[in-house]
């Protein structure tokens, strides 16, 4: 597995993070699977085939990977649930323009670090234990272009959080 792709990933299921926050009054406290799905073609490696300190790195993240998928666990606080904007954990990415509509969050992206590059970012929530969104950011990575998208699905588990941000 590439560094660069290592860096994509990890730095991918840090953008689908701030699908987390929820618009004011939607969303639930507590632990909430995310199953991010990339497009464009873009395959993840097999976790098993990882060097040891990756595989550390994501299951500390409580990442797990399938070909072309990943599920993030995410422990969505009270302050997030009553948040009407998003909020990049990726701190290389600023969002801007951001907009409500209906149950829709949508921003701009400009990102700057493992990817430089501008994208668009949108989360849909239709119930308060389900979201869907995508992420798709065109831009460089160590000097080769990238096109990466994601699509995310977001679903609570419980009130009860088994990991820790």
């Amino acid at each position: 597995m590439s560094k660069r792709l290592l860096i994509m990933m990890i730095a991918g299921a840090a953008l689908a993070i701030p699908t987390a926050a929820a618009l004011a009054s939607h969303g639930r406290v507590g632990q909430w699977t995310v199953t991010i799905t990339m497009g464009g073609g873009e395959k993840l490696p097999d976790m098993s085939k990882m060097p040891p300190d990756a595989q550390a790195r994501m299951r500390a993240m409580g990442m797990t990977t399938n070909g072309n998928s990943m599920t993030v666990q995410h422990c969505m606080s009270a302050e997030e649930v009553a948040h009407d904007e998003l909020v990049s954990q990726d701190k290389t990415c600023q969002l801007t323009n951001q907009r409500v509509s209906g149950h829709t969050m949508s921003a701009d992206m400009t990102c700057s670090g493992s990817i430089d590059g501008t994208g668009r970012f949108s989360v849909t929530y239709d119930t308060d234990t389900h979201y869907t969104g995508e992420m798709i950011v065109n831009g460089t990575s160590d000097g080769h272009p990238v096109h990466h998208e994601q699509k995310f699905d977001g679903r609570w588990v419980s009130a009860t959080c088994k990991v820790a941000n």
